[in-house]
Formats: C-alpha cells, structure tokens, sequence
C-alpha cells in the first residue's frame, strides 16, 4: 500500500474526477509528491530513498525532466521532495537519508532557500541549489523536544514553520536576510 501515485481529473467545482493515470514501480511507500510547473512530469521520493519520475497523463516512469529537457532547478512547484539534485549538500556528517525528515524551497521566482527540519530536533536554512558536501547552513536552531516533522516557507518567505513530533509543537521561525542576495545567515532567530 502506498507505492502508486494515482492521477486524477478535477471536475469544474474542483471535485475529484476521472482516474488518470497509475504511477507505479516505487520500491516502498510514496512519501513526498511535487508536479513539474507545466504539469509534463511528477517526482516522488520513497521510505527506501528513492527519486523516481512520471508521465502524469500515461503513469509510465521516465528519466528526470531536467536532464533530458534543460527545465531548470526552478520548475518543480513545491520543492518538498527530500532526494533532488538541488538538496545534495543538506546531509551533516554521520547522517543518512533518514536523518531529513522534510525540505521545503522558498516561494521566490529564484527558490534560493532551502529549510530543512530533522531527526535531531534541529532546522536548518540553506541557500539553494545546496550541491557541495557540507555545504554551508544558518543554524542549526533548536527548539523542538522531539524529531522536526516538517517545515515549510509562509508567503513573502520572512518565516518558516516548523512542525514537532512527539512535542507536538508547531514552531515559527524568523528569517533574517544576510547581507548581500540572498546569502544565508546565521543571525536567524526564533519569532513570537
């Protein structure tokens, strides 16, 4: 069970329609789901670590839109898969594809940021695409008692929210701009 990514139209109200596609061949549950922009393509991560790519109006697996069509690190629209090209560098030393629970990119054109929340209670912000080994980070901030669920941007990428597991703590996070564009800073800091 949860190893398909399933395709539906919508119909005029918005309610769930006609079954598209079936997107098969995950190894392990689907565990993040992101659509490319014009809607030519889906990716997925998996439990057993896993990128995979589909054809949303067929279900069958193809290569990543990126290399064999030049879309750009920015087309995807969410940014919430763990494993992507653009997220290379977010793994600390001893960690393994595990210790990242949630990767949100920010919501400019550019998607310069990236947040991630971890099995260490810690978040952290990144400037993205972060593809060098230990690549820089502002934190880690701390605050959580418990592994970090998940983390996302709000509008106008000023904060992050961050979401507890067993704390069951909802966090929010103030993001303080470095000096210079969008260089990541380690001045970040709690908000009320």
């Amino acid at each position: 069970a949860g190893r398909v990514v399933d395709v539906f139209a919508l119909d005029g109200s918005g309610r769930v329609g006609q079954l598209l596609a079936r997107c098969r061949g995950a190894s392990a549950a689907v565990t993040r789901v992101d659509w490319l922009l014009s809607g030519a393509a889906i990716r997925a991560n998996t439990r057993a670590h896993e990128l995979l790519h589909w054809d949303p109006t067929t279900g069958k697996a193809r290569g990543d839109p990126y290399l064999d069509e030049g879309t750009g690190l920015t087309s995807w629209a969410s940014g919430h898969c763990t494993l992507r090209f653009e997220t290379m560098g977010i793994w600390q030393d001893g960690a393994n594809a595990s210790s990242v629970k949630a990767v949100a990119s920010s919501n400019d054109p550019a998607r310069s940021l990236l947040v991630t929340a971890d099995t260490s209670s810690r978040v952290r912000l990144y400037n993205s695409p972060c593809v060098v080994e230990d690549a820089p980070c502002a934190g880690p901030y701390m605050g959580h008692a418990s592994h970090v669920e998940d983390v996302v941007f709000a509008a106008g990428d000023t904060r992050v929210v961050s979401a507890g597991g067993a704390d069951r703590t909802v966090m929010v996070w103030k993001v303080v701009p470095a000096p210079g564009a969008g260089a990541v800073t380690t001045g970040s800091s709690a908000a009320p």
